[in-house]
């Protein structure tokens, strides 16, 4: 059970949690993705794996992932960690398929809301639309992913027409808690700029780009002098036009927006993964995650 899942372990995951840091839950709730029924493939994403993890051996379902928040949410693990920062839903596809958004998704966010925890989610957008008024109901940050304009996305994870139907059905609702996810890797910065008159247009005023996962390799990019510079450029472009823009994991940058004041530095957030499988994963930070 998803309790046993995170208490039975927790002395495991104590002994790699940063003592005072905020904690964020990222919940794995589904084992499959409507990409490849839609677009034909799956994206590159979804082959990061967690550094550190130990696996219960049992598989979890909706209840089990509700009552992983509300035991963290009641858990006494101070002075391990500061604040309870959120709870994200996440791959493989948190709205796909609906059986998993009703019985998974939904539910894990009553419960958050129930705390008075915030909660985010990353979904590549081809269901939004129809699910947009109920996470809205739920004050659910949503997180969609899009790399490129046209055939640049199509390229990394398909459908443009598609997730832009959807951002455009769904802003009216989601308004502010609505954001756009993009990666990043080496000679992707001409497609993310061109990206700027999409989110204008869209009226998406928050974007998150992951800089440091080169996901065409698995592994992390090189971050070069050269690199930060252009990146910085296009933060400046995008303050200029009124973006905010994170570099960061989409999982904590949705939170970071909420928290930037009150948890210093959100970098080094500590996360905890629990997967679908019964995988428990730990990570001190999305950027350095211990090996």
């Amino acid at each position: 059970m998803a309790i046993n899942a995170i208490t039975q372990h927790m002395a495991w995951c104590e002994e790699h949690l940063v003592i005072g840091n905020a904690l964020l839950l990222s919940l794995n709730v589904s084992s499959g993705c409507n990409m490849a029924e839609v677009a034909g493939r799956l994206c590159p994403g979804c082959a990061i794996t967690q550094r550190k993890e130990r696996t219960t051996g049992q598989s979890l379902d909706g209840n089990d992932f509700v009552r992983a928040v509300q035991e963290l949410a009641t858990a006494q693990l101070s002075p391990t960690c500061g604040d309870f920062v959120g709870v994200s839903v996440c791959g493989d596809e948190p709205t796909w398929p609906e059986s998993v958004f009703r019985t998974r998704t939904l539910p894990v966010f009553a419960m958050a809301n129930a705390h008075n925890i915030r909660t985010s989610m990353v979904t590549n957008g081809f269901l939004l639309s129809r699910y947009a008024q109920e996470i809205a109901l739920t004050e659910t940050s949503v997180v969609v992913s899009l790399d490129g304009v046209g055939e640049a996305n199509d390229r990394l994870r398909g459908r443009y027409d598609l997730v832009i139907k959807n951002l455009k059905e769904s802003n009216g609702i989601l308004g502010d808690l609505l954001l756009i996810g993009s990666v990043w890797y080496p000679g992707r910065e001409k497609q993310l700029e061109e990206m700027l008159p999409v989110l204008l247009d869209l009226g998406i005023r928050r974007w998150i780009i992951s800089p440091f996962i080169d996901f065409t390799r698995n592994q992390v990019a090189d971050v070069t002098s050269d690199v930060v510079e252009k990146l910085d450029q296009l933060g400046r472009k995008c303050k200029k036009e009124g973006i905010e823009i994170l570099f960061e994991y989409p999982n904590e940058a949705a939170f970071r927006f909420e928290y930037m004041r009150t948890v210093t530095p959100m970098r080094t957030v500590n996360l905890v993964r629990l997967s679908h499988d019964g995988t428990v994963g730990i990570g001190k930070s999305i950027f350095h995650e211990i090996d």
